[in-house]
């Protein structure tokens, strides 16, 4: 019955923005961050694409050719600016994302020193996972890496996947020399970066005032759902948004928390908050094929790159058997 209208039509709910989230003001310097970005030198994905090109593609299927130069400029040129991009999108989604991007880059770059420095090695950005998925307890804005700790080249080659690259990936005194310098003006390029980010986020107090105003009007299993794309964002928003409220959630591709603080599985949290509503923070792991027509708000934290994934979104709340006639849309 809640799924028809008095007319025997089957009802949606009426969809509308929600015009009290207001906007806030940008207070870094986005001209001064893209000027840094765009004269680092990325040194690895050059070197990357200089000695490992056999492994590269070019958009219609052809391998690149280490031989021609063109190819391998323009290879290195595209990267840099898909790097500078996926950045700022980063940026775009939230001071945090951006911040820990940047520090798992700062770790990957002194550990690449290490290995250029102490084995004459280069280790392409594709193992970047293998040597920081070694210390996951680290702090990567407090902590440097326990250098000591680290595998032996031989070891991180020895993996089938990099089967082949040890050859391809060893440096002659000068090439490591120059690769270590490159690297070194780039760590504290990033580092000046880290600084400029501000102690005050506008963006999270804006939507955390407007969810006090709306969590005092809803009862259960009403909720808010809050979409990002970055897991990043969503362990910042989480962190940040448990202390002020009583029924927080999170759902990542990797798992996430329930409302009272435990790790649980995707189904279980879900489950849960169907139940009870609150706030559901998730990545876009959730944007699609989940009935959760018990909560009336959808927020979008950041944009992705596909507007058909802001239509999966909302389309969570905006379902058949619906109990409201308006559900609202946070951007």
């Amino acid at each position: 019955a809640k799924a028809l209208d008095r007319e025997g039509r089957i009802r949606f709910p009426k969809r509308e923005f929600d015009e009290k989230i207001g906007r806030y003001p940008i207070t870094i310097s986005l001209d001064e961050i893209y000027k840094k970005l765009e004269n680092l030198s990325l040194a690895f994905y050059d070197l990357s694409i200089e000695r490992l090109s056999a492994q590269f593609r070019l958009p219609d299927g052809t391998r690149i050719e280490k031989k021609d130069p063109t190819q391998v400029e323009n290879l290195k040129n595209l990267v840099k600016t898909i790097f500078i991009i996926n950045l700022f999108k980063r940026l775009e989604s939230s001071y945090a994302a951006f911040g820990e991007t940047l520090n798992r880059m700062l770790s990957y770059i002194r550990a690449a020193k290490h290995y250029a420095t102490h084995h004459s090695i280069f280790i392409p950005p594709k193992m970047r996972g293998d040597i920081l998925n070694l210390f996951p307890d680290m702090e990567e804005t407090e902590d440097e890496i326990p250098f000591d700790r680290l595998p032996a080249p031989e070891e991180l080659f020895s993996k089938p996947r990099y089967k082949g690259l040890y050859n391809e990936c060893r440096l002659s005194k000068q090439e490591a020399e120059e690769f270590v310098d490159k690297c070194s003006k780039d760590e504290e390029a990033i580092e000046s970066l880290l600084r400029m980010l501000p102690n005050h986020d506008e963006k999270y107090f804006l939507l955390e005032r407007r969810l006090q105003q709306i969590m005092k009007q809803i009862k259960e299993p009403n909720g808010v759902i809050i979409f990002t794309q970055y897991a990043d964002t969503a362990h910042y928003l989480y962190r940040r948004l448990k202390a002020s409220f009583s029924r927080v959630m999170l759902v990542t591709g990797a798992g996430g928390y329930n409302d009272k603080g435990e790790k649980a599985l995707e189904d279980h949290i879900v489950r849960r908050f169907q139940k009870v509503g609150g706030l559901l923070i998730s990545t876009d792991v959730l944007s699609a094929g989940q009935n959760l027509q018990n909560a009336q708000y959808v927020a979008n934290y950041d944009f992705p790159w596909n507007p058909v994934v802001l239509i999966q979104r909302v389309g969570r709340i905006d379902r058949i058997g619906s109990n409201y006639d308006i559900v609202y849309l946070i951007n």
